[in-house]
């Protein structure tokens, strides 16, 4: 598992194969809760899990979750910035993402409070990968992942809040 402090090291270092990513909270930092909704955080080396996931080139999920800054292509991103209110917009694709100046607010808030954490999968089947993602997000809890959560009670009224307001507050 490697730890990557994208402020101070080449993003090539992160590998890009098949693997499991965290996006993780830094220490005394927590998540936008508008609802003041009890969130448990799960920790991976002494920092909060808030989403997990996996990736056939990991690099390239980093890219979209801290560079990109489209919503569209990052449920990550979808999610925290639905957490600070901020107004989506249906883009050319039928795919919603935030305006210029809350996309910047969010990546600024993303690269000053996450990091990233990686782990080389060392499978080449995807359906393999796929059942260790489910039992990382049993194992760790991320509030921010929807799908493969149904069985886990813990976090469930903040996801249920997340899911509403991730689906509201949008201009057609």
């Amino acid at each position: 598992m490697k730890i990557f402090r994208h402020n101070n090291e080449d993003k090539k270092n992160i590998t890009n194969k098949f693997g499991h990513y965290f996006i993780c909270l830094k220490k005394n930092i927590y998540l936008p809760n508008p609802e003041n909704i009890k969130i448990i955080y799960t920790e991976i080396l002494d920092f909060k899990v808030i989403y997990t996931g996996i990736r056939k080139d990991v690099r390239s999920r980093f890219t979209a979750h801290f560079e990109k800054m489209d919503a569209s292509r990052s449920t990550f991103q979808l999610s925290l910035g639905s957490l600070f209110g901020y107004k989506k917009y249906l883009n050319p694709k039928d795919r919603y993402k935030f305006n210029t100046k809350d996309s910047e607010k969010l990546k600024e808030w993303i690269y000053k409070n996450c990091i990233f954490i990686y782990l080389k999968s060392g499978r080449d089947d995807y359906s393999k990968v796929e059942k260790d993602e489910k039992t990382f997000i049993s194992i760790y809890n991320p509030p921010l992942n929807l799908s493969k959560t149904s069985d886990l009670i813990d976090n469930k009224l903040f996801r249920d809040y997340l899911s509403r307001i991730r689906n509201s507050n949008k201009d057609e």
